[in-house]
């Protein structure tokens, strides 16, 4: 019996060191194994590269060593390199060698890097100068922080016209910046008019800027209803009308949400005005007219409870009918969701007929612009 198990442990023997042989192969060829391989190979790599002038393989070093992870950029190659330590000092050296070759992303990290303290003591100065290359080399992306700088003195000398040109430039810019960008460049405008920081006040200015930058972070926000209780209706019209015109194929066209903001005062009772259905019903209302969804789906609720109105179950219907036509196609927001939900409430309380003339009449419907008269 021993030859057979001298045999079957030969056997085993020998498919071990086959399997070992086999995962060494395996291992060699992922990178991971042996001094050559593995993250430090490909590091070395990108290193050797980038010391022969390679500014993609610079960009990526120095974004790695900075944020302490293999990453490239939007503006060069992407490039892999595993598990990177941060090292802010590295990081700065690279992104030094890009800024002398007028690499404007470079700057703009240098801007921050100098105006955080991040390897270095924060240097405002030096982050403005990093911050004016970049623009002046056309990188957009740092008119934001130099508008910031322009706006507050720091760093280099005050100067609101200036950084206001910049906070426009980034508000309006949808294509190359961020939701949370241009809602920050759009507040600072209108924080500058109303406050009349080196310039005459100018609460329609205002008006115009905080209306974009509630549009840009999808209505979410309350420093227009705030300072529309300073205007005239006159202003408010005005301002009515140039966002209508710029927002009307949005859920949330900017020309409405004035009056959204300010029925939801009236709703809920808050912000020092007294609650008051009927003037909420009425200004959601005209925001609903407007193609306002949320304001429409409000209507629908206002109906069919009879809040400042009177009950009327085929009204609340077409209303969520219109909130869920102007969201339907927003992924990320569940409006058009509890539209349909809620308008179940008044399809049980309809006939067939009534409830075929309202969708007729919401197949027809489209946004209105309200002339002054009817504000």
């Amino acid at each position: 019996m021993r030859r057979p198990e001298n045999k079957y442990a030969k056997v085993l023997y020998a498919l071990s060191l086959l399997a070992a042989l086999i995962l060494a192969l395996w291992l060699k060829n992922m990178g991971v194994s042996g001094s050559k391989g593995g993250s430090g190979s490909k590091l070395a790599e990108v290193i050797a590269q980038a010391e022969r002038g390679d500014t993609s393989a610079q960009m990526a070093l120095a974004n790695a060593y900075r944020h302490g992870v293999g990453m490239g950029s939007e503006d060069f190659t992407y490039s892999r390199l595993g598990d990177v330590p941060r090292d802010p000092k590295e990081a700065l050296k690279w992104y030094k060698k890009l800024a002398d070759s007028g690499i404007g992303p470079a700057h703009d990290a240098l801007g921050k890097m100098y105006e955080r303290g991040e390897a270095m003591q924060a240097d405002l100065a030096e982050a403005a100068w990093h911050y004016r290359a970049a623009v002046d080399l056309r990188y957009d992306r740092a008119r934001l922080p130099l508008a910031e700088m322009l706006r507050e003195g720091r760093g280099l000398d005050k100067d609101v016209p200036e950084a206001i040109k910049l906070f426009r430039l980034v508000c309006e810019d949808r294509k190359h910046f961020s939701v949370l960008e241009r809602e920050q460049a759009c507040k600072h405008l209108g924080e500058i008019f109303e406050r009349g920081e080196g310039v005459p006040q100018d609460f329609l200015q205002a008006f115009v800027a905080y209306g974009l930058a509630e549009v840009a972070n999808g209505g979410r926000a309350d420093a227009l209803p705030l300072l529309a209780m300073q205007m005239s209706g006159d202003q408010i019209a005005q301002g009515n009308r140039m966002f209508f015109e710029a927002t009307r194929n949005s859920s949330v066209p900017g020309g409405s949400h004035i009056f959204y903001l300010m029925a939801e005062n009236y709703y809920y009772g808050k912000n020092a005005v007294p609650n008051d259905f009927a003037k909420a019903a009425e200004l959601f209302l005209k925001a609903a007219r407007m193609g306002h969804a949320e304001a429409a789906n409000y209507m629908g609720t206002i109906y069919m409870e009879g809040r400042g109105v009177e009950k009327n179950p085929a009204e609340a219907y077409f209303w969520w009918t219109i909130s869920f036509k102007r969201n339907k196609d927003d992924d990320h927001d569940r409006l058009a969701d509890r539209s349909l939900e809620n308008r179940r409430q008044a399809q049980e309380m309809l006939t067939k007929e009534d409830i075929e003339r309202q969708e007729k009449r919401a197949a027809a419907w489209t946004p209105e612009y309200l002339p002054f008269e009817d504000r």
